[in-house]
């Protein structure tokens, strides 16, 4: 137990209000508590999903599938817009109302009570107000019986389109009047309302209505989240209530670009389903401003170092670069994309890179004729739009590169089967070229002995292993040549020697 000394001085009795108040407006704000620590969640299965990354910030039984009442229309308005993004429905397309649809939007216990009448048309656009306002029953099933023919037809359809987006859910019907059949886990009613929202954008243009007029008729929304304009950026999306399945919702909301999607099932009233949403998008709002304060910094200090692989780039010689990323801190990863570019144009496509402490990636460049220098700029692109270049210029080198060669051979006698000859290469310059080169006997060219690149170095050398069966007695030319396809900047030379044959 905590006592208080009376303050007899009214300045300190403003004082201690003022700090109570504080304190009280600190433990009490939904957005403290969701920076601190999950939020309470009353509902037997929920899940928060953050629309844009797709990360499940928090979850409780969200792979069990429950009877989810009137957030069932949500698949119902997927295959709607689906119609109306095909051409084959428009917003001001007449929808005439059966008798079974008028009947039940007749019926008080059921939601709506919008009351069509049979044989009366209707448009899409008066029709799905009415889906996302009131949650109204009979409309969702004039819609089904126009698309499909009938309910039972539309259902199958509701069904292949949950079994092709991947979704755990089965329906019954198109509205969620009854609770045998129709079951679906709070993952994939966020990642159907992921999907909806994603494809179909314009379904915020209704789920968003605080009410709508229906033949003289207002009628408000079910999401009083919404309705009473308690919660800032709520947008969405579905609200649903069985005697199986509780108070269910969906909700989405978007705040600075950034969009949640939170579901509860089975609570034991709508203020219960209501405040799990409302402390579950909160949550979200935190977590992801939290994670975006430590991606910049874990950002910020990524640095990158751009190196070639040799000493000196030439016109018309291969050249390899390495990226190399350091500064971040052990254990850090990123994902992100990588692009590459050389005297500011691009080289190659952009192509997925994870940023962590010693990763590499390499590059293949070829300076042309005409290029000084080679300006090699590399950038990262992450998730929240930040770049990190890297950037490393190196002089392109003109100066023709001359090596030459020299070349002894021994005589190939009795009691020898082969012998090996080596070329030894030498240049002055210091410099290293890739080239073709190969060996020749009597100016033809020896199989197996050319190469497409090799290697000139300022003190290199090569080998060559001639066997007795291969030529025949006499006197004959080895020659080893290099720069044999005329490569810009290196001189072509050969280096020669006569080679006799006894019998």
């Amino acid at each position: 137990m905590i006592h208080l000394k009376p303050i007899a001085s009214p300045a300190r009795r403003l004082l201690l209000l003022l700090l109570v108040l504080a304190l009280s407006a600190a433990l009490l704000s939904p957005a403290a508590w969701a920076a601190s620590s999950a939020p309470q969640v009353y509902g037997l299965g929920a899940i928060l999903l953050d629309y844009d990354t797709g990360e499940v910030y928090y979850a409780r039984n969200a792979d069990t599938a429950r009877p989810v009442a009137s957030m069932t229309k949500v698949m119902s308005a997927y295959l709607v817009f689906e119609e109306l993004a095909a051409g084959r429905l428009a917003l001001d397309s007449y929808v005439i109302a059966s008798a079974y649809a008028a009947r039940v939007s007749n019926n008080p216990n059921y939601s709506g009570y919008e009351q069509l009448r049979a044989g009366a048309g209707y448009t899409v656009d008066s029709l799905l107000r009415l889906i996302f306002t009131a949650s109204c029953n009979g409309a969702v099933i004039a819609l089904a019986e126009h698309i499909a023919g009938s309910e039972a037809a539309f259902v199958t359809r509701m069904n292949a389109k949950a079994k092709e987006l991947g979704l755990n859910a089965r329906y019954a019907d198109c509205c969620g009047l009854v609770d045998t059949g129709n079951a679906v886990t709070p993952r994939s009613m966020a990642l159907l309302a992921q999907r909806l929202i994603r494809d179909y954008p314009q379904v915020l243009n209704y789920s968003s209505l605080k009410s709508t007029w229906f033949l003289g008729k207002q009628f408000a929304t079910t999401n009083t989240l919404l309705e009473t304009g308690s919660f800032a950026g709520i947008d969405g999306l579905k609200t649903g209530s069985t005697g199986g399945a509780g108070y269910c919702f969906t909700a989405t909301a978007s705040r600075n670009g950034r969009r949640m999607i939170a579901v509860t099932m089975h609570t034991a009233s709508r203020a219960v389903s209501m405040g799990d949403c409302s402390r579950l998008l909160e949550y979200g709002f935190a977590q992801r401003e939290q994670r975006e304060a430590a991606l910049q910094t874990a950002i910020a200090s990524v640095r990158l170092d751009i190196r070639a692989d040799s000493e000196v780039l030439r016109p018309g010689q291969p050249t390899a670069f390495t990226l190399r990323v350091s500064g971040m801190q052990d254990g850090d990863s990123l994902p992100c994309a990588l692009s590459w570019s050389v005297n500011w144009q691009p080289v190659g496509d952009s192509v997925p890179f994870t940023a962590k402490n010693g990763a590499e990636a390499r590059l293949t460049w070829t300076p042309g004729s005409g290029q000084e220098t080679a300006e090699v700029r590399c950038s990262l692109s992450f998730s929240n739009g930040a770049l990190v270049n890297g950037k490393a210029i190196f002089p392109v080198f003109h100066e023709t590169l001359r090596y030459t060669g020299r070349m002894s051979l021994p005589r190939l006698g009795e009691g020898r089967d082969y012998i090996k000859v080596i070329c030894r290469l030498r240049s002055s310059q210091d410099l290293t070229a890739h080239v073709a080169a190969g060996w020749y006997l009597d100016g033809e060219p020896v199989p197996g002995w050319q190469y497409t690149s090799f290697l000139l170095s300022p003190t290199g050398r090569t080998q060559f292993t001639l066997r007795r069966g291969t030529v025949t007695p006499g006197v004959h030319v080895l020659e080893f040549r290099w720069n044999t396809d005329g490569k810009a900047n290196v001189e072509p030379g050969s280096a020669r020697a006569s080679l006799y044959i006894r019998r």
